[in-house]
């Protein structure tokens, strides 16, 4: 009996122990669910409510139209079209159907299953934001769709607006192109009413008019049923359209002139001289702004940004080059006024010029004889300003006139990334190469070679400057920017950036040997000529690269009428015969286009 008791004694013992155990433990998990629900319920309470109402109540955004660019006569170059975006709600799509959809969906929108099933299963920090899977479906795709809705929980069909370049590849350097918006430039802009999934100006007027052109997003508040369908509509905010900006080119001259060079790389500017109108401006090869904004392969825009021919380099503003003999009216204007040389002055040349140990030659080897000034340009003459660099002027002398005529330095033209050039010194040369100025860079540099380089916006502020005698214009590309009510915002007037101290004698010479160069039956530009319209012009023929691998590139720069000029033009050609063969009979037509089609309204046809 004794050891009965003790054994039943000894059990009830340890089961105490278990029961008071489990007891504890018991109270300690009610107190742990007890303090989680304070935490839900009290301390996130407003968070969990927020979250469940947005499973219910969604904001949408509306994109806001760009605003559409013009010509000066109201041609649109840039507007906007209708599309439709794929958008996947991830929080709404059920995880035991995300392979299904991806697959079907794939079948519809031509896109690999994997890029859909990559975005349904994106881990990010803000619910219910819509993650666009493909832009800019087209309308057999919608109606597919749109039919099997209740296959496609989660993905919606949202229709927003597109830019569309009407004209593809037409002015293409000027307006530009727009493209998704990077992470950086988010980070800028996110404050200033940006979306993760806008498209933002990258380059052109769509990149430097941005501010203009971008307008402000409207919203929608909407109520959604349990799988994500509009249920209701509970407020809009209607989206405000970008400004309209309206340019200085002339749609027909443009189009025109990127009908000449289609095979060729260079480009044509045609410029106002009375007041820096830029009237056309083409770079080759073009590109087709469309691109960037609807879908496209990868190896397309990839050989658009790494090909060799450079086809998203706007070769008028950004790329630079030896002015060659267009260089020569400079040389001549800073000799005329420093008074070391007069109209009647004349230099030999028999073919060559001798400059201590070094002979420079000149393109004609039998030599032009006895010249005037008026007679060098004629004839574009190396020789004779071999003489007037080296004797007359000297760099000192030659860096202060190309800083008269803007060269080294900005034009300020309305695009982005333009090259400023580059205006050789003695100081440049010392700190830049650690070499002395020699007497024979001078030589080279009489005649637009060696060191020097200028952009071709460049040049033709040069010519304008020598047209309107001595108003040296910034090149205007923006005429004005209009609200979607037709108020002006903003207009932009013509800007002197300096007024050259050029006397008139000095002047007329310039222009007497411009003309000849066209004019006279034995000058270098004479293929330039045009039926009852004076063209002046000066031809340049400029080498590049090693002696092994030399290239010839060609200039042509002038205006016109010669004796009342309204436009000046530069034509420039790579990989060319020379300024007088390849750039001079282009600027031809360009001439003969604009006044015999542009100015007497004879253009017939669509725009």
């Amino acid at each position: 009996m004794v050891r009965t008791y003790r054994a039943e004694k000894h059990f009830i013992g340890m089961f105490e122990g278990r029961i008071k155990f489990i007891a504890l433990a018991v109270i300690c998990v009610f107190l742990f669910l007890t303090l989680a629900l304070y935490k839900i319920q009290v301390i996130q309470g407003d968070w969990f409510k927020e979250l469940a109402r947005n499973n219910r109540v969604r904001k949408l955004l509306i994109p806001a139209p760009r605003g559409n660019i013009y010509d000066r006569k109201g041609v649109i170059l840039a507007d906007n079209r209708p599309s439709f975006n794929v958008e996947v709600i991830i929080e709404d799509v059920p995880k035991n159907k995300k392979e299904d959809i991806a697959k079907q969906l794939s079948a519809i929108v031509k896109i690999p299953q994997e890029k859909i099933l990559k975005k349904i299963n994106l881990s990010r920090r803000v619910p219910y934001v819509p993650e666009i899977i493909v832009r800019d479906i087209d309308i057999a795709a919608v109606s597919k769709i749109q039919e099997h809705r209740e296959q496609f929980p989660g993905i919606n069909i949202n229709p927003v607006p597109i830019r569309e370049y009407r004209f593809k590849s037409h002015a293409s350097h000027i307006i530009g192109y727009i493209g998704r918006i990077s992470s950086s430039e988010y980070k800028q802009k996110k404050n200033s009413g940006y979306d993760i999934n806008d498209y933002i100006g990258k380059t052109g007027i769509e990149k430097v008019m941005e501010d203009y052109l971008k307008g402000i997003h409207g919203g929608m508040q909407v109520q959604v049923d349990n799988r994500g369908y509009l249920d209701k509509i509970l407020g809009v905010k209607e989206p405000v359209a970008g400004n309209n900006v309206y340019l200085t080119i002339d749609h027909h001259l443009q189009k025109y002139i990127e009908t000449l060079m289609p095979e060729q790389s260079g480009c044509i500017i045609v410029m106002d001289v009375k007041n820096g109108n830029i009237l056309a401006l083409a770079s080759f090869p073009e590109f087709d702004p469309n691109l960037f904004v609807k879908p496209t392969p990868s190896k397309i825009i990839n050989e658009l940004f790494q090909s060799k021919r450079k086809y998203l380099i706007n070769k008028a503003i950004r790329e630079i080059y030896p002015p060659g003999s267009t260089y020569k009216m400079l040389i001549a204007t800073a000799a005329l006024e420093s008074g070391g040389l007069t109209v009647g002055d004349k230099y030999f040349c028999n073919g060559s010029f001798n400059f201590g140990k070094f002979t420079f030659h000149c393109w004609y080897r039998a030599g032009h004889g006895s010249l005037s000034i008026v007679e060098a340009l004629r004839y574009s003459c190396n020789v004779f300003f071999y003489n007037v660099g080296s004797k007359i002027l000297g760099i000192q002398q030659i860096h202060k006139w190309n800083d008269n005529f803007g060269f080294g330095k900005k034009t300020g033209i309305d695009l982005d990334r333009e090259a400023k050039g580059l205006n050789p010194s003695k100081k440049w040369k010392k700190e830049t190469l650690n070499l002395p100025w020699y007497p024979g860079d001078t030589v080279n540099m009489a005649i637009g070679q060696g060191y020097m380089l200028v952009t071709p916006i460049q040049l033709a502020c040069y010519v304008c400057a020598i047209a309107n005698e001595g108003n040296l214009l910034k090149p205007k590309l923006i005429d004005k920017i209009v609200s979607n009510n037709g108020t002006v915002i903003k207009s932009f007037k013509p800007v002197v950036r300096k007024k050259i101290d050029i006397s008139a004698q000095t002047i007329k010479i310039i222009k007497q040997g411009m003309k000849e160069v066209v004019q006279h039956k034995y000058g270098t530009g004479k293929k330039a000529r045009v039926k009852n319209v004076p063209v002046s012009g000066k031809t340049g023929t400029i080498q590049m690269g090693t002696p092994a691998h030399r290239i010839h590139h060609a200039w042509f720069c002038g205006f016109a009428p010669s004796d009342d000029p309204e436009i000046a033009f530069v034509v420039f050609v790579e990989n060319a015969s020379s300024g007088g063969q390849s750039a001079a009979p282009i600027a031809s037509k360009i001439v003969d286009y604009y006044f015999n089609k542009i100015k007497t309204g004879k253009l017939t046809g669509a725009p």
